[in-house]
C-alpha cells in the first residue's frame, strides 16, 4: 500500500465528494474511483458508503481515516528530516528536560550531539515533570527527557531505563539503628514490612509533585498512614535534610548517588519488587520521535553505560535485625 491511498482517502473524507477530492490530487475523478475501489478490495471492506450524498465514512472507514492522517503526519515529518539532512540545512532541536536531570545529562549530551550533528542546534529548557509536559503540548519543544507517567495522549514516549523508588533515611536515625546494616546498601534494600514504618516521620517534595504523588501511591496500596513533617521545592534539598537524621525520605535510586552522599542512608523497600518508574524521551504523537531524537535514545543509553548516569537495578533482600528490641 503506498502512500498516496492514504491521501486519498483523506481528501475524499474532506470533501465527501469524488470530483472536488479527485481535483484537489490533480488527478481525474475516474482514476481516483478506480483506486479507492481497489483499496477497499485489498482491505477487505468499504471506506465510504456511496450511497448517499454526500458520501461518508463507513465505521471502518473512520478507523481506517484516523490511523491515516497519523501516517501522513509521521510521513511528512520523516521526508523534512531527510530533507535536512540531505541539504545539510542549519536547523535545531528543542528539548525539554527536568531540572534535576539537566544538572547531571546537559554537560554530556551536548557536546556529543553537536560533535554528530554539528549543523544542529541543540536549544534546551530545563522545568519541572509538568513543565515539560506542557511544552510539548503548545509545541515550544520537540522532545521532553523527563519520566512516566504522562497525562496526555497527544504525547508518545520510549523508554529509555527503569528508576527505581526506595525509602531511604540517615544511618544515624533511630529506625535504622533496628537493623544490622551489614548487607544493606542501595543496590540491596531491606525488605520491611509496611508496618514496621508506622509512626516514622516522611520528608516530601510540595503536595501536587510527581514524586509526592509517587510517595503517597506507594504508601495507600500498602495501606500505610503516612505523616509528612516537611515539604520541600527541591529534591535535592530534600535529601540533604534527611542525611541529617531528620526524617525518612521516598527517593529515586540514583539521587543519591548524584549527590555524593549515597553511603550516609539505609535504604529500604516495603515492595518486591521496587516500585519504579521509567526514564523516558517524551515526543508529540503526531510527528514521532525523528531522526535526531532516536540519536539522543541512544545516546543516553551509551553514555549511561559509560559513565554510571543510569540508575542500577535495585533488588529487595530480607532485613536483618539489630536484636534490639521492637522498632520504634
Amino acid at each position: 500500500m503506498n502512500i498516496n491511498k492514504f491521501k486519498y482517502v483523506t481528501a475524499i473524507a474532506k470533501y465527501q465528494n469524488m470530483t472536488r477530492a479527485a481535483e484537489s490530487l490533480y488527478m481525474s475523478q475516474p482514476a481516483l474511483t478506480k483506486s479507492l475501489t481497489q483499496l477497499e478490495r485489498e482491505l477487505g471492506v468499504r471506506l465510504f458508503d456511496r450511497d448517499y450524498t454526500p458520501i461518508r465514512l463507513t465505521y471502518a472507514g473512520e478507523l481506517f481515516l484516523d490511523e491515516a492522517e497519523k501516517i501522513l503526519n509521521l510521513y511528512e515529518h520523516l521526508m523534512d528530516e531527510m530533507n535536512r539532512i540531505a541539504t545539510s540545512q542549519k536547523s535545531r532541536l528543542r528539548l525539554g528536560i527536568t531540572s534535576d536531570r539537566g544538572t547531571v545529562w546537559l554537560p554530556y549530551l551536548i557536546p556529543a550531539f553537536s560533535r554528530h550533528f554539528p549543523n544542529i542546534d541543540l536549544q534546551t529548557i530545563e522545568g519541572t515533570h509538568p513543565d515539560v509536559e506542557n511544552l510539548l503540548l503548545d509545541g515550544k519543544v520537540d522532545l521532553g527527557f523527563t519520566t512516566l507517567p504522562v497525562s496526555s495522549s497527544q504525547i508518545a514516549f520510549d523508554v529509555v531505563a527503569d528508576d527505581p523508588i526506595v525509602i531511604a533515611c540517615s544511618r544515624e536515625h533511630p529506625f535504622a539503628r533496628n537493623f544490622d546494616l551489614s548487607r544493606n546498601t542501595l543496590t540491596t534494600p531491606y525488605l520491611i514490612s509496611p508496618k514496621d514504618l508506622e509512626g516514622q516521620k516522611f520528608l516530601a517534595l510540595n503536595k501536587g509533585t510527581q514524586l509526592r504523588r509517587l510517595s503517597e501511591f506507594m504508601f495507600e496500596r500498602n495501606g500505610l498512614y503516612y505523616r509528612f513533617i516537611r515539604e520541600f521545592r527541591r529534591h535535592e534539598t530534600a535529601m540533604r535534610v534527611a542525611a541529617e537524621g531528620v526524617g525518612l525520605i521516598v527517593t529515586p535510586s540514583q539521587t543519591a548517588v548524584r549527590l555524593g552522599i549515597s553511603d550516609r542512608f539505609a535504604y529500604f523497600s516495603i515492595e518486591r519488587p521496587v516500585l519504579s518508574r521509567k526514564i523516558i524521551f517524551a515526543y508529540p504523537a503526531s510527528t514521532g520521535i525523528g531522526i535526531h531524537g532516536r540519536y539522543l535514545t541512544e545516546l543516553v543509553k551509551t553514555l549511561g553505560r559509560e559513565h554510571g548516569l543510569l540508575p542500577e537495578a535495585v533488588e529487595p533482600i530480607e532485613a536483618i535485625p539489630a536484636g534490639r528490641g521492637r522498632l520504634y
